[in-house]
């Protein structure tokens, strides 16, 4: 959400010498020309225009300029790109050309990379005020990037030290009580040889709803940064960079509601609706996107859904969900504050205190050496770390009921730690020969544990005393990833260039371990009452992720280009106890993605003008869920969100991206992006419980996926002189 604000932003630069960029009055015979965009999409230095990808690139200067301060602002001003919140700013859901991630434990299909090292958690609250610039590469990038840019990557490249001694400060100011503070500095530490930067941010936003229950806000947000970066130049030849980054979020319940149903009493005996109550809820009956809604109950033998079970007439009443439903900032919500406020585990004795929302600290560090030889070859090396403690605590009612019918709490909490270690070793040729290729070989690890906790706990009867809720393991989960990659380009002649990329991919994850989680004391299809609950699954997948490219240079400032590539995003396991045996595993979703786009230059370069059109098959597809089952451990009825291969998808569709320089002072821009996503074949169960049993998913629009979305801007700026 864009909400007003003022900013104030103060600069200063110092050095024995200053050199400032100016702009010749109009008339003067200047070059009105837009300016040379320079990406690293591909790991080397191209300008835009050249390379035949499509890629939506900002500058630190128009991030600024926009407001756009981390990857959800982002995704507005991107078409085509999508990054929604899950459960506040815990996890995310990008989504790019109609192709998505449901699980946050999963890797993500479209993946940050800062500085070429992979951000795998707490993207949302990452912030982008010290950024060179942003590249929004659409389209499978597994060839290059590896496990985690199946549908695409943003590749954001932060400022270097610098040096001429350099530093600037912002303050913002905003409604809804937010406020946020940047400053950074940057130069010389020893001569020119070792170089500087540090940065810090404060951010925080009062919220924009309140608790009917408490009078406090929710949706509240908080976040502390410090990053620093040291540039060691220890030769002409030979560069070592070494970031650090220490982040810590501190959010309240975040926002979210629920949606109104009828207001139902009996009437002469009769379930009667008595008033709407405000929902937005359709009438059993109604037809919803072409489809007509026939409310079905589960059968209680099949647990699948059954036209000839009776459907309570209440449930018949309530009607179902169709289309987007507002929730003005005026509107009160309701939220369980009371049970979260100082927690002490009884199985530990650890008091975590008050435990409403996101508390979240994370470390990151990484170590770029670059070594040129001095005939063009380059040797790369990059290593990093990264290390997250986070616990959250959340009302899943989000009405504030704390338990279900059958006696299930609906308050959460998590305290869990991820751990991350990446090396990619990386040898490019040189660029001016008609034959360039670049190989390298890449590691990736990762370690997850944790505890989870429903919180309180319901007494028998008579009582119903509620206490405290002890924590319990969750199943660990451990990744090593080992690849390697190539990429070669070819340039057949002055004009038409081919390139060809490829990657191999083994992974093996471990979901689990030989702890037990707990004791069953109900049978379910996995587990026997009275003996421990034990999780232990590991999965090993090897894939190849190839991309094959042509382009084709019609003049110097207008090419073509053709592409075919597939990308692989890995299967998983549901890691909840309760979910049944036949929906445990789920296998890899696979891409064959083709495109054809242009890339030109018009009007002595003031129009720059790139097209995009692209197919993408996807098979395996990868749909979430929300199922009912036994917990063995707490033998109640569990809510939990399951992923399962439903069948097979397309998304197709075209972008457009304009550019132009009108005057010296006036600059405009369009980009509009057309998505048709939808699934071809499959099934699943929700659909059963909405359309009569008729479990099939063929026709379905792809989640997050608007078919059509557009940004545009028009940017003044004076130019003053000293």
């Amino acid at each position: 959400m864009t909400r007003p604000s003022a900013i104030v932003v103060i600069g200063c630069a110092a050095a024995a010498s200053v050199a400032w960029a100016q702009t010749p009055a109009d008339g003067a015979g200047e070059s009105l020309a837009l300016e040379e965009v320079v990406v690293t999409a591909r790991k080397v230095a191209e300008r835009l225009q050249d390379v035949p990808l499509s890629i939506t690139a900002f500058s630190g200067k128009e991030l600024e300029s926009a407001g756009i301060a981390n990857v959800t602002d982002l995704a507005g001003a991107t078409p085509g790109l999508s990054y929604a919140t899950d459960l506040g700013r815990t996890a995310e859901r990008p989504v790019v050309r109609g192709i998505s991630s449901l699980r946050p434990e999963a890797a993500q299909p479209v993946s940050v990379f800062l500085d070429g090292v992979y951000v795998r958690d707490g993207v949302l609250s990452l912030l982008l005020e010290d950024v060179q610039r942003v590249e929004v590469v659409k389209g499978p990038q597994s060839a290059l990037y590896g496990r985690a840019s199946y549908a695409g990557a943003i590749n954001v490249v932060g400022n270097r030290p610098t040096e001429t001694l350099t530093g600037r400060v912002i303050l913002t100011g905003a409604e809804d009580d937010q406020y946020e503070g940047f400053g950074v500095i940057s130069g010389r530490l020893v001569s020119d040889r070792l170089l500087g930067r540090l940065s810090v941010k404060h951010y925080e936003y009062g919220g924009q709803y309140t608790n009917e229950l408490s009078g406090n806000k929710i949706g509240d947000e908080k976040t502390d940064q410090i990053e620093g970066s040291l540039l060691l130049r220890a030769s002409d030849s030979l560069e070592f960079l070494f970031n650090v980054g220490y982040k810590k979020d501190d959010d309240g319940f975040f926002a979210s509601n629920t949606r109104n149903v009828p207001t139902i009493a009996t009437v002469a005996g009769v379930p009667t609706i008595v008033s709407l109550n405000d929902t937005s809820n359709v009438a059993n009956g109604t037809v919803c996107n072409g489809r007509t809604i026939q409310i079905t109950q589960n059968n209680p033998l099949t647990g699948q859904p059954d036209p000839a079970t009776p459907v309570p007439t209440t449930t018949l009443l309530n009607g179902w969900p169709c289309g987007a439903r507002d929730a003005p900032s005026s509107q009160l919500v309701r939220r369980n504050e009371a049970d979260f406020a100082d927690y002490t585990d009884p199985r530990t004795g650890r008091n975590y205190g008050n435990i409403i929302g996101l508390d979240r600290e994370q470390i990151r560090s990484s170590l770029t050496i670059k070594w040129d030889s001095g005939t063009g070859y380059s040797l790369t090396s990059q290593t990093a770390y990264s290390e997250r403690d986070q616990e959250f605590g959340a009302d899943q009612s989000y009405n504030g009921t704390r338990f279900s019918i059958v006696g299930t709490p609906w308050s959460t909490f998590d305290d869990d730690t991820l751990k991350t270690f990446s090396q990619e070793f990386r040898v490019t040729s040189p660029r001016d020969r008609q034959l360039k290729w670049l190989a390298g070989v890449f590691m990736y690890t990762e370690d997850f544990e944790g505890l989870t906790s429903n919180v309180i706990q319901r007494g028998p009867a008579p009582t119903f005393i509620v206490t405290a809720a002890p924590t319990r393991s969750v199943s660990p989960r451990t990744v090593d990833n080992y690849a390697g990659f190539a990429q070669l380009e070819f340039a057949a002649t002055d004009q038409l260039h081919l390139s060809a990329e490829l990657r191999y991919n083994w992974e093996k994850a471990r979901y689990g371990d030989d702890t037990p989680l707990g004791t069953a004391i109900v049978t379910t299809d996995r587990f026997i009452a009275g003996q421990p609950v034990v999780i232990n699954v590991p999965i090993t997948e090897k894939t190849w992720a190839p991309r094959v490219t042509a382009n084709y240079k019609v003049t110097p400032d207008v090419m073509l280009y053709a592409q075919a590539a597939e990308g692989f995003k890995n299967g998983a396991i549901n890691v909840a106890s309760s979910v049944p045996a036949a929906q445990v595993p789920y296998v890899g979703e696979t891409v064959r993605a083709y495109e054809v786009g242009m890339k030109s230059e018009w009007w002595n370069r003031r129009l720059r003008a790139n097209v995009a059109l692209f197919w993408n098959d996807l098979s395996d597809l990868q749909l979430s869920q929300s199922i009912v089952a036994l917990d063995p451990i707490t033998g109640l009825q569990s809510t939990s969100t399951v992923v399962n291969n439903v069948g097979e998808a397309r998304t197709r569709g075209a972008e457009f991206e304009f550019d132009t320089s009108l005057t010296r002072s006036l600059r405009g821009g369009l980009i509009y992006a057309y998505t048709d996503a939808k699934a071809l074949k499959g099934f699943e169960i929700t659909n059963g419980n909405v359309f009569g049993g008729n479990q099939s998913v063929d026709g379905a629009k792809l989640p997050r996926s608007p078919k059509h979305s557009a940004s545009g801007y028009l940017q003044y700026a004076q130019w003053a002189y000293p």
